[in-house]
Formats: C-alpha cells, sequence, structure tokens
C-alpha cells in the first residue's frame, strides 16, 4: 500500500491563496475615500482665516513674510511652516502659492491650529 499523499489546493475545504492583485481594489477604493473625504473637510473656507503651509525647511520668519504678502498674519499653526492668515480682499489660492505656499488649507479643521500661538502684532 503506498502512502497517500493530501494536497491542501485540492481539498475540497481548501482556501485558496489571496494574491497581491486580489487585495489592489479593495485597497484602492479605501485610500481614494479617504483621499475624497480629507480634501473636503480641509479645502479652504470661501470667507474667514486660511491656513497656509509653507515648505518644512522654511524657518519661521521667511513663512510668515511671505504669508504677510498675502493677507494679515493672524497666529501660527503648530509647526513654524504654518501661518494662519486673514486674507486681504479678493485673494485667490494662486496668491497664496505665487508666495511660496504649498497648501491653502481650512484652519478649523486643522487639529494643529486649533492650539495655534497668536502672535503680537
Amino acid at each position: 500500500m503506498q502512502p497517500v499523499m493530501l494536497d491542501s489546493r485540492n481539498a475540497p475545504n481548501a482556501q485558496p491563496r489571496r494574491k497581491v492583485t486580489d487585495l489592489l481594489l479593495p485597497v484602492l477604493l479605501a485610500v481614494g475615500s479617504l483621499v475624497v473625504i480629507l480634501g473636503i473637510h480641509l479645502s479652504p473656507p470661501d470667507q474667514g482665516p486660511l491656513a497656509l503651509v509653507f515648505p518644512p525647511w522654511w524657518d519661521g520668519q521667511h513663512a510668515r513674510q511671505a504669508a504677510g504678502s498675502v493677507g494679515r498674519v493672524i497666529g501660527t499653526g503648530a509647526v513654524a511652516s504654518i501661518v494662519i492668515i486673514e486674507p486681504r480682499g479678493n485673494m485667490a489660492r494662486g496668491d497664496a502659492i505665487k508666495s511660496g505656499a504649498i497648501l491653502v488649507l481650512n484652519p478649523q479643521a486643522m487639529t494643529g491650529c486649533h492650539a495655534s500661538r497668536q502672535m503680537e502684532m
């Protein structure tokens, strides 16, 4: 009598191995949904203060000077490269980008900006 070799791939209750490609679609959907939700939540308001995020290698003084060219600086975020401004007139997002900001966000949605340090001006 020969020994019986059991092959789990042919067993009726065997689970097929998951391939990375099988998980790709659910992961992409989850990440895409998160990006959309954060994009809506962090989008800058039509009126009121804005959080300008400058490159992290800029020091605080450089970021405040650049932000001051766009609006009145009213505070800073959790890090020196985030500056909260009250925009002048009909300031467009493009004006903030031209000043060197890499992102224009809603300061109320950013946790780090809730505890912003108010500047003495």
